[in-house]
């Protein structure tokens, strides 16, 4: 996944909020603690400070039961909060994909009205990313039907149109069947790929999933210290995680470009089915999620539009002349002039850069007259014609 090179970019920010919705998360963790996201608007003072319902929601919120203690008694999500957003470099434990992000824990009881309850949560409160490690129909737990769900939907639609990336395991079931929310058109459905890049061997997978992500065998945090885990989930975690970083190198970035950097910037692999466009590379998705300089344009050059200036300035004006002698002219132009006519008697008798001409009046009738005017150019065209000057041979 190329994680050092990305790290050499970003390792993170405490703006970008990931929401971790689930079983809840230890938030006392050795390796959680330091990341875990604080209620700026909110104190332990048994007053709803921030005036939502939610009386000391400090650290997120446990809607199971109702109170402000997300914590984990199962230990899923500890295990996923560690994936996205275990503190890095702290010289204990592992390090998470995004070392700096904040974890924001929200503890449900899979219902659809408490995840839809979850997400609007998350949402309101700042929220830049929200994972969201299970899926419906999941045999191992019948009771959870998140969709196709009206409920859930509209807190998904709701969500994106705030700018918010979701990412969602499609499952662990070996099957092909949509699983939600990962089917849900504004969640990046993951799946998740073995040691050898290949499909993990429980990873759900079909043309409806988005991209895969490492998932098999990865060291994260539990309820009791580290252990080794596998499945989608933790797939889903390191997505989340992924969207952190991204977020944090640019805040500004857009959902649309912040997902397409995501299932872009992957490693192309040959699965036995498949699962997305390919496995999540850290680098290649902060690259993709680099924004395209802005081409300094191109100056439009001033249209010359002002003619040079020409005058005879040697033979005078009526002056009598004989032999071959010199016309001399003087010009100018605010660009330069590029080319200089000699007329006499109305004729064209040279044309080119040099400021005279040498005119032989020895087969001219002695007392004839003439007239003698010249005309300047510059490169744009334009040019001038000089007052008329007499000659008596």
């Amino acid at each position: 996944t190329q994680a050092p090179d990305g790290w050499d970019i970003t390792t993170g920010s405490p703006s970008a909020v990931i929401a971790i919705i689930g079983t809840g998360v230890k938030f006392t963790h050795e390796d959680l603690a330091a990341n875990i996201w604080i209620n700026p608007n909110e104190s332990n003072d048994g007053i709803d400070n921030d005036g939502n319902g939610k009386i000391d929601d400090v650290r997120g919120w446990n809607f199971e039961q109702n109170n402000n203690v997300p914590n984990d008694q199962n230990g899923h999500e500890t295990g996923v909060a560690g994936v996205a957003a275990a503190v890095g470099n702290n010289g204990v434990g592992i390090s998470g994909v995004c070392w700096s992000c904040k974890i924001m824990p929200l503890r449900i009881d899979f219902s659809s009205d408490q995840v839809a309850s979850a997400i609007n949560y998350a949402v309101i409160k700042g929220a830049k990313v929200i994972v969201m490690s299970f899926f419906s129909p999941d045999p191992s737990n019948p009771a959870y039907d998140f969709g196709p769900d009206s409920v859930v939907q509209a807190a998904v639609d709701n969500a994106a149109s705030q700018g918010v990336l979701m990412a969602s395991a499609v499952g662990n079931e070996n099957t092909d069947v949509l699983t939600y929310p990962s089917a849900y058109s504004n969640v990046i459905g993951v799946g998740a790929t073995d040691q050898s890049d290949q499909r993990l061997a429980s990873s759900n997978w079909g043309n409806w999933v988005d991209v895969a992500a490492p998932g098999a065998g990865l060291r994260t945090t539990s309820l009791s210290s580290y252990n080794s885990v596998s499945e989608t989930s933790y797939s889903s975690g390191f997505v989340g995680g992924l969207a952190g970083l991204i977020i944090s190198k640019y805040p500004s970035i857009s959902l649309t470009d912040l997902t397409n950097a995501i299932i872009s910037g992957v490693d192309v692999i040959t699965p036995d089915h498949p699962i997305g466009s390919g496995r999540v590379n850290i680098l290649k998705a902060l690259q993709a999620a680099a924004p395209t300089p802005t081409p300094t344009p191109t100056p439009t050059p001033t249209p010359d539009t002002t003619p040079p200036s020409i005058s005879i300035t040697s033979p005078k004006n009526q002056m009598r002349v004989s032999g071959t002698f010199n016309i001399q002219t003087s010009s100018s132009d605010n660009v330069g002039v590029t080319n200089i006519e000699f007329y006499i008697d109305g004729l064209l008798v040279a044309s080119g850069s040099s400021q005279q001409y040498n005119w032989n009046t020895t087969s001219l009738p002695i007392n004839s007259n003439h007239s003698v005017y010249a005309k300047a150019y510059d490169a744009a065209g334009n040019s001038s014609q000089s007052s008329f000057v007499k000659y008596k041979v």
